[in-house]
């Protein structure tokens, strides 16, 4: 009975509505800055010609690579969560 409620009240379907812009738009915004950090990244190292700084930028790629699919995969995962649960 408190989730008819809930969905019924104005100001919570527009926090869920701007929730849901706001996930749309990092999903956007996060794959164009992991492209360009780690295109930096390597684009330094290779100017350095170091192995170490190669090496470095290679263990920092994978790292932002792990947190961007992260991003996108908490919202996913919370999402299927709660359809399953509604159903």
């Amino acid at each position: 009975m408190l989730v008819l409620e809930a969905c019924s009240n104005v100001s919570v379907l527009g926090t869920i509505l701007f929730a849901k812009k706001l996930i749309k738009i990092i999903s956007i915004v996060v794959p164009i800055l992991l492209v360009l950090l780690i295109t930096i990244d390597f684009a330094k190292a290779v100017i350095a010609s170091s192995d170490d700084d190669m090496k470095r930028a290679q263990s920092l790629a994978i790292k932002r690579i792990i947190a961007g699919l992260i991003v996108f995969f908490v919202p996913l995962l919370v999402d299927t969560a709660f359809t399953v649960l509604t159903d």
